[in-house]
């Protein structure tokens, strides 16, 4: 995934998760969601690596619905 700026001002970024719980095991840049952030200079970009773990033993199975949201604000 690749996050860009296209304003002309830095941009803070956080992340939020919405959804089934199964969805609170995403990782990004190989951190907890809830502790991802990045600050992008103006007209430059970041590569976001999004992975899911489920372990072997979980017991939620069939659909599970979720939302990924990145939030900017101006830093």
């Amino acid at each position: 995934l690749s996050l860009t700026n296209t304003g002309t001002v830095d941009i803070y970024i956080e992340a939020s998760i919405i959804g089934d719980n199964i969805f609170d095991l995403t990782n990004l840049n190989q951190s907890e969601w809830d502790n991802f952030n990045s600050t992008i200079n103006p007209s430059n970009s970041e590569a976001v690596n999004v992975e899911l773990s489920i372990p072997n033993d979980t017991i939620e199975s069939g659909q599970q619905n979720g939302q990924l949201i990145f939030w900017a604000t101006i830093n």
